[in-house]
């Protein structure tokens, strides 16, 4: 009899996949808590009940439980998985606006001092030919008005915007590809990397913009009669390399300088939270963005110098190399750093602005940043 019991337990087994009731009860079985409960109950309503002779087996009720189970967590899953604010729905669009507002708030919170920074250089000389910034403002309110320091702004705005949300869009892109994560940072040389190639990529996208912008800066009377008129002519007398002219020592300058930027200025502000243990504040990122870009602009200037010089096609026949050594020869360390602190003026506090606008609206937006 022991035997054909045996034999029967396999059958059923073998057939339905499950342990039989004397399989899955032992001495040994142990029932969790909740399921206890649950068996007491339904076996004293069997005993209770005439129409049910032979007991429930175990393994049904905790089939049937863990099946409910699952089946009432699965949704439950999915849509945290959706909802993680690590993967945000269309993260690099996120990032791409966040930028081109970051871009835009910079530059009109500087426009002022890009203004003055021209006006410094033709207007402000007192009668020892030293430049005053008191007489040179006083002489810009006098002329238009609180308003005329933010004349000429809409079109620096739609020049920068585009680049800035570019260059931080592809900047954030870049680091998810290396692995960084909520839980995870890449190291700084990788950011390193990551802010090159999105320096790189996003002056290669709008560089044809800075040619045209740099021959209407400085072209002649009645030379252009409007931006069109330019392109078609730089394009009709020079052909579509003109446009890039001057990308090499651009992206020279590019590579090594937003790389420096970005990397600098995440690592600085992680170092000071670490050292404070409190997210930084809006002034502690304000001197940390300025401080980056201001050691990063000091490696790249001389570049930058020359890449304007090709930009304005000045020096016709002249390549990098050649306008480099004429720089130094005849003017020698000025001559690289022509024009530095006038740069700096305006691009220093800029970039601070820029990183402090590119992470508060990355947060409005949900998609943590920097």
């Amino acid at each position: 009899m022991l035997q054909n019991a045996d034999n029967r337990n396999l059958a059923q087994t073998t057939r339905t996949g499950l342990p039989s009731y004397e399989q899955s009860v032992s001495p040994h079985t142990e029932i969790p808590p909740p399921y206890e409960e649950a068996i007491k109950a339904k076996s004293s309503d069997q005993e209770s009940s005439p129409l049910s002779s032979s007991p429930i087996p175990i393994h049904s009720i905790s089939l049937s439980v863990d099946r409910a189970a699952n089946v009432s967590s699965t949704p439950k899953m999915k849509r945290h998985v959706n909802s993680s604010p690590d993967q945000p729905q269309l993260l690099w669009l996120r990032h791409f606006f966040a930028g081109v507002c970051a871009g835009g708030v910079g530059r009109t919170c500087t426009a002022p001092i890009d203004r003055l920074r021209t006006f410094f250089q033709v207007y402000g000389l007192d009668s020892h030919g030293r430049m005053t910034i008191k007489d040179t403002f006083t002489l810009m309110i006098r002329e238009g008005g609180v308003r005329s320091l933010w004349r000429g702004n809409l079109m620096n705005v739609i020049k920068v915007s585009p680049e800035t949300g570019l260059r931080l869009m592809s900047y954030e892109t870049f680091k998810r590809l290396l692995g960084q994560t909520t839980t995870h940072e890449i190291d700084v040389f990788q950011k390193f990397l990551c802010g090159s190639a999105a320096g790189f990529t996003a002056s290669a996208l709008i560089y044809p913009m800075k040619t045209i912008k740099t021959r209407l800066t400085i072209r002649k009377t009645n030379e252009y009669r409007s931006i069109v008129d330019c392109i078609l002519k730089i394009y009709r007398g020079e052909g579509l390399r003109a446009f890039y002219k001057g990308l090499l020592p651009s992206a020279l300058a590019i590579l090594p300088a937003s790389g420096i930027d970005l990397a600098l200025y995440e690592t600085l502000k992680r170092r000071l939270e670490a050292y404070h243990e409190h997210p930084t504040n809006p002034i502690e990122k304000l001197v940390i963005g300025n401080v980056s870009n201001g050691i990063s602009q000091f490696f790249i200037y001389p570049l930058l110098n020359v890449r304007t010089r090709l930009q304005s096609n000045v020096d016709r026949s002249d390549t990098m190399t050649q306008i480099l050594k004429r720089l130094w020869t005849h003017h020698g360390i000025r001559g690289l750093y022509n024009g530095f602190s006038l740069h700096m003026l305006r691009l220093a506090p800029s970039s601070g602005i820029s990183f402090l606008t590119f992470e508060y609206v990355s947060k409005l937006l949900g998609a943590k940043a920097l």
